[in-house]
């Protein structure tokens, strides 16, 4: 009996969005199963593993309030100031954003 070919190549976003969309249970290159905690779009697609999911929402609560607390602060700061002072202060919003992601998670992530 002949075993069946798997096809190995990269699926390309407009695959994985219609698997996503038929909410189709499929191992991606042999080891990742797009589940109900997955996402995709035109800078590529992410799975998130089972283990993982229990942490997440604290994760993204997390980030969206370090961003908050750092990145937006300084944008709604900005007016009236020139040019040299608002990147000043978005070189150290971010160097703080990253400080605050390292200080949490351990690594700076992306």
């Amino acid at each position: 009996m002949k075993e069946k070919q798997t096809d190995r190549r990269r699926l390309s976003d407009a695959e994985l969005l219609q698997m996503k969309r038929w909410n189709t249970p499929t191992i991606y290159n042999g080891w990742e199963q797009i589940t109900r905690h997955d996402h995709a779009d035109k800078h590529g697609f992410l799975v998130v593993p089972p283990e993982d999911e229990a942490r997440l929402l604290e994760a993204a609560r997390f980030m969206d309030d370090n961003e908050c607390r750092t990145m937006i602060a300084a944008a709604r700061a900005s007016a009236g100031k020139s040019t040299a002072d608002i990147l000043a202060e978005f070189d150290a919003a971010a160097a703080q954003f990253g400080d605050n992601t390292v200080g949490r998670f351990g690594h700076q992530g992306e």
